[in-house]
């Protein structure tokens, strides 16, 4: 995907099975690296509880610098989702 956190959204989506909003709140801050976990906040339930790091989540965020990651907003995240899912679920 052209927006690279769309794309890492997605990866977080299917690797933790959190929430929009969980994800969008991950900071990098919430990474552990080299257990292989991610704290997540379950805004819905307001819990707090420790998510795995597949290899395949961990390999894009190992590159981000900055402790918020995602800044792009939750409507476009949606509307992007949409569309990709509409795409792979009917083309599928």
């Amino acid at each position: 995907h052209s927006n690279k956190e769309v794309y890492y959204f997605f990866v977080l989506a299917f690797s933790t099975r959190a929430r929009l909003n969980s994800i969008r709140n991950i900071k990098l801050e919430d990474i552990d690296f080299i257990d292989n976990t991610i704290k997540m906040q379950d805004f819905k339930n307001n819990s707090k509880y420790t998510a795995f790091l597949t290899p395949l989540a961990k390999q894009p965020l190992q590159g981000c610098k900055e402790n918020i990651i995602f800044k792009t907003p939750e409507r476009t995240i949606a509307r992007n989702m949409q569309g990709m899912l509409k795409v792979y679920l009917i083309k599928g």
